[in-house]
């Protein structure tokens, strides 16, 4: 099995690194771009744009609250690592809000590679160790995000509005049975081959399990007051399923433009749930050019940072 996982990573390394390799990743990833950019602009087309520009987000809270919610991650991500690499809060900010961007902006995980690369770099750790560290937070981070997940659903279905997940045709049995699948799954890999997937002691996964959790609630609830700052008509339990799914799409892996797939797919679901179609436009539309805006200036201060304190720019943002 262990040759197996380096034959696979050989393979892949060696493809991705030849010039058919690059062109496949990018022809895949401008695909994906595209089709998702001409569904919001045909759903927001049949809107009607100019209503949603008239329905912009006005409350002074909301942008609060947007500020909260966009550093949430980087700063937890200082008391989850900090259990492995001696950092200092305001300087791994940097590299953490640039994590974000990668992720958000290029591709699902690309921001873990510039971590990776920052971890060997500033901290002269060892390739392998460095890759470890990495792998189980994201590890954790990604039981973390199914743990909230699964539990913000059941709370929606055990309220009492299974029905409408019905009426949109979802198998809930389904799709708990299939979240239970993959659980079982990953925890009996873990078991198996953990060795090779997992080198976390017990004592760090509770702690960092934790520290991902607490955010992803706290996200919750502060993303949930966001909307419901705009929109007080609509129900609680509408936004714990919008908020779900951008969860679960948070997590999927190489998909770029997340942000935009979660805007598409919340107003295809606004429909059937029947709010405002422009409110919900609006104030998903103004999160988006708001999160790109702030990554842009963000990118673009840190970058001078580095460039001004003698990091060369090719080597800050290998």
């Amino acid at each position: 099995m262990k040759q197996l996982f380096i034959n696979l990573k050989t393979n892949l390394e060696a493809y991705f690194s030849s010039e058919q390799g690059k062109m496949t990743a990018k022809v895949f990833k401008y695909t994906i771009q595209a089709l998702v950019i001409g569904i919001l602009v045909w759903q927001l087309w049949n809107i009607g744009l100019v209503s949603v520009i008239q329905d912009f987000p006005v409350h002074p809270l909301f942008y609060l609250l947007f500020l909260l919610i966009y550093f949430s991650l980087p700063v937890s991500e200082f008391f989850t690592y900090k259990r492995h690499v001696p950092l200092k809060f305001l300087d791994s900010q940097s590299i953490f809000i640039k994590k974000r961007i990668y992720n958000k902006t290029v591709v699902g995980y690309s921001g873990e590679l510039q971590l990776f690369f920052w971890l060997k770099k500033h901290h002269d750790i060892p390739e392998k160790q460095a890759f470890r560290i990495v792998r189980d937070n994201n590890t954790l981070s990604t039981i973390a995000s199914t743990f909230v997940t699964v539990t913000l659903l059941a709370g929606f279905i055990l309220s009492g509005n299974i029905t409408l997940l019905e009426n949109l045709n979802i198998n809930v049995i389904g799709y708990l049975g299939g979240i239970a699948i993959v659980v079982l799954v990953l925890v009996l890999l873990l078991r198996r081959y953990k060795e090779y997937l997992y080198s976390m002691n017990r004592r760090d996964t509770l702690s960092i399990l934790g520290i991902h959790s607490i955010r992803l609630y706290l996200l919750a609830f502060l993303q949930i007051l966001q909307w419901a700052v705009v929109m007080p008509e609509v129900e609680v339990h509408i936004w714990v399923t919008i908020i779900s799914m951008q969860i679960v799409l948070s997590r999927l892996p190489f998909i770029p433009n997340k942000d935009l797939l979660f805007i598409a797919a919340s107003l295809e679901y606004g429909q059937h749930a029947d709010i405002s179609a422009t409110g919900l436009a609006a104030l998903l539309v103004v999160n988006h050019v708001l999160d790109k805006l702030l990554n842009g200036a963000l990118f673009a201060w840190l970058s001078f940072q580095d460039k001004k304190s003698g990091i060369p720019l090719e080597e800050s943002d290998k």
